[in-house]
């Protein structure tokens, strides 16, 4: 049973990032679907490399735009880098629970897409629809 459905609502328009968006549902749910530490550990690290590697991404395309929110959701970027970190500690020293880790997949995943990321998509939007072209640059 998948606990974080992808939904199209939740594209910002820019396709790497949407199909980074979507492969992060998909890590999350591997995540708290994990049935041992050594799975469980093995899932926090893929999803911490990734997420990384997309925030990186997602941070080149907002400097190449010009994005004028790009400070405050590069602080958000890296405090949810610093709660996955927090995260892989307590798997690591077995203070874990499902809760806390749904709870801050659903925060992230959820919240800060549907809202920051939005901005973001529609900032992109009207990037797009003033002549000046969408980046694809890589991360």
């Amino acid at each position: 049973m998948t606990r974080f459905d992808w939904k199209a609502d939740y594209c910002v328009g820019e396709g790497k990032i949407d199909a980074q968006h979507e492969q992060l549902f998909m890590l999350a749910n591997k995540l708290v679907e994990a049935s041992d530490k050594k799975d469980l550990t093995a899932c926090a690290m893929h999803l911490f490399r990734y997420v990384h590697a997309h925030f990186r991404h997602e941070e080149s395309v907002m400097r190449q735009v010009g994005y004028p929110g790009y400070a405050e959701h590069y602080a958000m970027h890296e405090q949810q880098l610093a709660r996955l970190t927090e995260i892989s500690a307590d798997i690591h020293n077995d203070r874990w629970t499902s809760e806390r880790i749904v709870d801050f997949m659903e925060n992230w995943l959820k919240v800060h897409i549907l809202k920051e990321d939005v901005r973001l998509a529609a900032y992109l939007k009207d990037h797009r629809e003033t002549g000046e072209s969408t980046p694809h640059a890589a991360p």
